[in-house]
């Protein structure tokens, strides 16, 4: 959903987690200032902030009709990730909502595999 993720780094996924993380916190003070159990109904899961940084920030932009999703005619802006096992343990119970949880907290550059802008692939680190 944007060029830049904003704060120290350009990474989506570094701010996705800090979504996740900063919205947690946000419950748990709102809990300790009202003397009650955390609020959940308000913390942002991982597959939330994952949307707000493809199709809600299309939206957000007005930019739907364009980008923010693989549908056919769109403007093909997307990163292909991997869970290989560099710095992300995989294991055979996960399911595939784990993996992704998985890669939205520990993921970095080196589980980008493809990128394309504009439908051009302009870095490709796949194993040949």
């Amino acid at each position: 959903g944007t060029d830049i993720a904003g704060g120290y780094s350009p990474s989506m996924l570094n701010a996705c987690r800090l979504t996740v993380i900063n919205s947690r916190a946000l419950g748990q003070a709102k809990a300790y200032n009202a003397q009650c159990a955390p609020v959940t109904d308000e913390e942002l899961s991982y597959k939330h902030a994952f949307y707000l940084a493809t199709r809600g920030g299309a939206h957000a932009l007005d930019l739907h009709d364009d980008i923010g999703t693989f549908t056919k005619g769109k403007k093909f802006d997307a990163i292909i990730l991997s869970a290989d096992p560099i710095n992300i343990d995989i294991f055979d119970t996960d399911t595939i909502e784990d993996v992704f949880q998985k890669i939205c907290c520990l993921g970095d550059d080196r589980n980008v595999r493809r990128v394309f802008v504009q439908g051009k692939c302009v870095i490709n680190k796949e194993k040949k």
